[in-house]
């Protein structure tokens, strides 16, 4: 009986997703092109205009740009001429919300 009641118990935290973190689904961001070779671009839709920070960092783990504001719709861009190719990491935060993204620069 406690096999079943504890089997029960694991599917119901699976349905319900509690390991998944939970954000709007209203703010979003869009990395483009990707791959990219000269420049990318970094769209955030921020409908409720939260204050967010958009960060990036390169192969090395090196900050290369940080973008704060509470716009809510917004694009950014950055060049990418003269660094390094490999994944770079994009990071957004809105309000306790993060969303990770890899741009990867050919």
């Amino acid at each position: 009986m406690k096999f079943i009641i504890l089997k029960i118990f694991i599917l119901s935290l699976f349905l319900a997703g509690c390991n998944e973190p939970e954000i709007p689904q209203d703010s979003h961001l869009t990395v483009f092109p990707n791959p990219a070779l000269h420049q990318a671009g970094f769209n955030i839709q921020n409908p409720n205009g939260e204050n967010y920070k958009l960060l990036v960092f390169d192969t090395g783990g090196d900050l290369i740009m940080e973008e704060t504001g509470t716009d809510t719709s917004i694009i950014y861009y950055l060049s990418l001429d003269g660094k390094p190719k490999g994944s770079y990491t994009v990071i957004l935060k809105i309000g306790d919300d993060t969303i990770n993204q890899r741009l990867i620069k050919l």
